[in-house]
């Protein structure tokens, strides 16, 4: 499981922008708009940030991803190429963990550069 530490720092990649409030309150940007979901406490903290699921890694984080990758020497030629690159990690990552949305929040926080 993903430690706080490495979802913020995902998530601090991924977002257009971030806003610290009083409290601890964090308000994320995505895609242009504010992520819209609920707080909900987490560990005795008040979390804002999108919670990892397959649906907002692949709405908030592929993009970047993608993006990020195009730039980076991984030897993808194209789009598609990218995807297929993202895609094998995951099927390699799932080899090792067993939850679908964890497998694929550390191929993307590994291919930012993140350490597990």
């Amino acid at each position: 499981m993903p430690t706080d530490k490495q979802i913020q720092g995902l998530w601090e990649r991924c977002a257009d922008k971030w806003e610290d409030f009083s409290g601890g309150h964090r308000h994320w940007m995505f895609n242009g708009k504010w992520y819209e979901g609920t707080s909900r406490w987490v560990e005795g903290k008040l979390e804002d940030s999108p919670p990892i699921d397959l649906n907002n890694l692949f709405k908030y984080a592929v993009p970047k991803l993608v993006t990020f990758l195009a730039t980076q020497p991984v030897g993808c030629p194209s789009i598609l190429a990218i995807y297929r690159w993202i895609f094998e990690r995951w099927l390699e990552e799932l080899k090792e963990e067993s939850d679908f949305a964890t497998a694929f929040f550390n191929v993307c926080y590994k291919a930012f550069g993140g350490n597990q």
